[in-house]
């Protein structure tokens, strides 16, 4: 997948992070950056779920389905890497 791609995905991504805060009643921080930790910036688990589950519709993603484990990264670049790493953009 190209940078293109992956860049579209990562501005989707963070799209939908501002966006699942604001449903779950938090004002989404003004700017998200690499190091915005999720939780403290107001996504809860199901703005989470809800997340992946949008991620996986729009783009056929789901770097967690591989997995018996759920790991819930903790800020967005960990969330991004996670995704960048299922498209193969970041070389894995």
């Amino acid at each position: 997948m190209g940078d293109g791609m992956a860049a579209q995905i990562e501005q989707r991504l963070a799209d939908l992070v501002r966006t699942e805060i604001a449903q779950a009643g938090a004002a989404p921080p003004p700017e998200l950056r690499d190091d915005t930790v999720l939780q403290e910036a107001g996504l809860d688990s199901l703005g989470f779920a809800t997340l992946v589950v949008a991620m996986q519709r729009e783009f056929g993603l789901d770097p967690f389905a591989g997995t018996e484990e759920i790991v819930y990264p903790e800020t967005l670049g960990e969330l991004a890497r996670l995704y960048r790493a299922e498209t193969g953009a970041d070389g894995a």
